[in-house]
């Protein structure tokens, strides 16, 4: 008989479907866009909200980070503007 694959350091994930998440992050995988990196102040609320809104976004499951959450809201000003992104 073979050794069984060992579930050191693999958490809750061992409960769950590996071929399926596999899968999924296969097709999702696009190439990564060039970034540029940039410095801006906000107010302790708008921080918060910030915060809050990448929390949401992790309780759903979804991917996501301060910088994705800025990057958005800058198109759907663009957007709201008229101009193209």
């Amino acid at each position: 008989m073979g050794r069984r694959p060992s579930v050191k350091g693999k958490g809750v994930d061992i409960f769950f479907d590996q071929t399926a998440k596999q899968q999924d992050s296969s097709e999702k995988k696009q190439p990564p866009i060039p970034t540029v990196k940039a410095t801006f102040y906000l107010t302790e609320k708008e921080f918060l909200l910030l915060e809050e809104l990448k929390l949401q976004r992790l309780k759903r499951g979804e991917k996501t980070d301060k910088s994705a959450l800025v990057r958005e809201a800058i198109c759907l000003l663009a957007k709201k503007a008229g101009l193209t992104s």
